[in-house]
């Protein structure tokens, strides 16, 4: 977790494994909600919130030094596991799964995010690696903020069965994983240096992103040089709509994808078009994967007592389409342009693309398939 206290000049970051410790320890007393002023200290939950408080005050207090406070127990830097939305899960396969069939991603692979997006002006100053199931919807819910902000970056393909491509990463074995890397010269010897972040999870990776000066001045500069939008803005209701995602429309693509052992099979195919898998993997994780995702579709059903998968489905979507509907908006935002929310939402749909339950979702809510034609052109320009 992480707690600011901001007060004119001055900025402290509290960085803590248990969220009431700030509190408890001396640094506040009692309980304190987002954005209270505490003793002319303006108090701040989560890196998002952080974050946005910090542009909002002044477009020159973007980038600020996190200090080591011996006193207060907290790192220079750290990525946690955990979310800013508490227990919300932000990488596939989702926490309902059973540990045995985790690791397996969701959907056909017909439909995939360019890869080939570029910054206007000077190259950015770090690489970005995306470790991911092609169709798992909290990869794709990264892609989608990746390809809609233009930062290149490199997807890398994991076996869903081995997890050859992450063994590197010991302690955190899912997917999405973010890699930032950048390299300097180290003056004494004239010798290149690089040096990687490590963020886990589809939103840690977005919030470590944010964080960046240059991610920043891309948006702000390049994507909304001729908009109204403001970085504010963009994290308008975000976190109303990414639990949204995380919890009810993430969950409810298993059992729609994999409602029966044929669908499942079919829901495979993606592998037969990623060239770095060997004719023996593709076979191996089509035919082992499709059985594992069916098994756990139906406990996913049987957890949550779904007994219609598509009625439940279409129920779930109506949030959006009457958020939509009711204030007569182009986005979720309610902006010219989509905001997190918007980005995460349509991620997750866009990961199911080309499957029978994606076309029969869009024909059946003209609302939704304008907004989502809408997000189309906004994110590839398709």
């Amino acid at each position: 977790y992480h707690t600011l206290r901001r007060s004119p000049g001055h900025l402290t970051v509290v960085l803590c494994r248990d969220h009431d410790s700030a509190f408890k320890n001396g640094s506040f007393d009692g309980d304190h909600e987002t954005g209270s002023s505490l003793g002319g200290w303006s108090i701040h939950d989560g890196s998002s919130s952080i974050i946005s408080s910090i542009l909002d005050e002044s477009a020159n207090s973007r980038r600020s030094t996190f200090s080591n406070h011996d006193d207060l127990g907290g790192d220079e830097f750290t990525c946690t596991k955990k979310n800013d939305f508490g227990s919300s899960p932000s990488s596939c396969p989702s926490p309902l799964l059973s540990n045995d069939v985790a690791a397996l991603p969701l959907a056909n692979g017909r439909s995939s995010f360019s890869t080939s997006a570029t910054m206007v002006g000077t190259s950015p100053p770090a690489t970005i690696e995306l470790f991911q199931y092609a169709i798992c919807p909290f990869c794709n819910k990264t892609k989608a903020f990746l390809d809609y902000s233009g930062l290149p970056y490199t997807s890398i393909e994991v076996n869903p069965l081995t997890k050859a491509e992450i063994k590197w990463s010991k302690d955190y074995r899912k997917v999405p994983i973010g890699r930032l890397s950048s390299t300097s010269n180290n003056d004494d010897d004239a010798k290149e240096e690089t040096s990687s972040v490590i963020f886990k999870g589809s939103d840690d990776i977005v919030d470590g992103l944010l964080a960046e000066e240059w991610v920043i001045q891309q948006l702000e500069q390049t994507k909304w040089a001729d908009t109204d939008m403001t970085m504010s803005k963009f994290l308008q209701d975000q976190k109303e709509w990414i639990e949204y995602t995380n919890e009810k429309l993430a969950v409810l693509l298993y059992p729609n994808l994999c409602p029966t052992l044929s669908a499942s099979y079919q829901a495979f195919s993606y592998v037969d078009s990623v060239d770095t898998f060997s004719a023996w993997q593709r076979f191996s994780i089509r035919t082992v994967g499709s059985f594992a995702m069916y098994m756990a579709a139906s406990r996913v059903k049987k957890k949550h007592n779904i007994e219609d998968e598509r009625l439940a489905l279409q129920e779930v979507l109506k949030t959006p389409v009457q958020h939509l509907s009711d204030n007569q908006q182009s986005f979720l935002s309610g902006q010219s342009e989509p905001h997190l929310g918007d980005l995460a939402v349509f991620g997750a749909l866009k990961g199911i693309q080309g499957t029978a339950i994606h076309a029969e979702i869009l024909e059946g809510q003209p609302i939704l398939a304008a907004w989502y034609q809408r997000m189309q052109e906004k994110v590839s320009g398709q």
